[in-house]
């Protein structure tokens, strides 16, 4: 099921929704169809000093969350440049580490409010709640 596969990256963006506003987020995926949301903005929100560990999962659609402490899933929104990357474990290149289905990651960041736009982008990765907005790992 987790067979190596060439990566293809496949982006959707959605520009100007009158008061829904800009989205400045793409949804990468890759040819076995996992998906993680990416920021379009390479200086989002780096001043928030929020931290969230837990276990990489992929979650509905194929989606990469983090599942917390608590059992929590949480959707979140990757800094720009990030990129899901096809292998025998899916996996997620944030900056310069890869980080496995299954890892224990520990994110520097903040939960923010997404706009309609934005939302509609991230489709089956956006969770009822706020995402987290990662803007650099905390180890």
């Amino acid at each position: 099921m987790w067979g190596a596969a060439a990566v293809i990256s496949v982006v959707f963006a959605l520009t100007g929704c009158g008061a829904d506003g800009e989205a400045k987020v793409v949804l990468s995926t890759t040819q076995s169809g996992y998906s993680a949301v990416v920021s379009t903005d390479p200086g989002t929100d780096n001043a928030m000093a929020a931290q969230l560990t837990g276990s990489l999962v992929l979650g509905p659609g194929g989606c990469f969350e983090v599942l917390d402490e608590t059992g929590r899933s949480n959707w979140l929104v990757y800094p720009a440049g990030s990129t899901v990357v096809d292998g025998d474990v899916p996996s997620l290149k944030v900056g310069n580490t890869t980080y496995k289905v299954g890892d224990t990651v520990d994110f520097a960041g903040g939960f923010v409010a997404r706009n309609k736009a934005e939302l509609k982008v991230a489709g089956t990765c956006a969770l009822e709640s706020e995402p987290f907005i990662v803007h650099a790992s905390a180890r």
